[in-house]
């Protein structure tokens, strides 16, 4: 199994630019924030999930979750963000180690 590295600071810290740089050196990178447009894609998992809670207008026209509208369902609403993050968190933490264990180098993660 690889080692996982996180890349971790605030937004507009430079994990972007980091990961860019370590991917040019041929490192194997992962944004995390990658990972959370994949779970919120259209009939994903998260999506149908999110639907059943807060109903159709959560989607954007294309069938994705419309990050602007969960962000303010959540982020003005402790429980609602407490629930968010219960549900996208832990898949992830899935699908990073998953990435993790398949892989044969170590992966650089961009978190915020």
């Amino acid at each position: 199994m690889a080692a996982l590295i996180g890349v971790t600071g605030s937004m507009g810290t430079g994990k972007t630019t980091v990961l860019e740089e370590l991917k040019a050196l041929g490192q194997n990178v992962i944004d995390s924030d990658d990972v959370v447009h994949h779970l919120y894609a259209p009939d994903s998992e998260l999506s149908i999930l999110f639907t059943k809670r807060w109903g159709p207008g959560i989607l954007a026209a294309n069938g994705a979750v419309d990050r602007r509208v969960l962000a303010e369902l959540a982020f003005n609403s402790e429980p609602e963000l407490d629930w968010l993050n219960r549900q996208v968190h832990p898949r992830v933490r899935q699908h990073l180690t998953e990435r993790e264990a398949s892989s044969s180098t170590a992966i650089f993660c961009a978190v915020p």
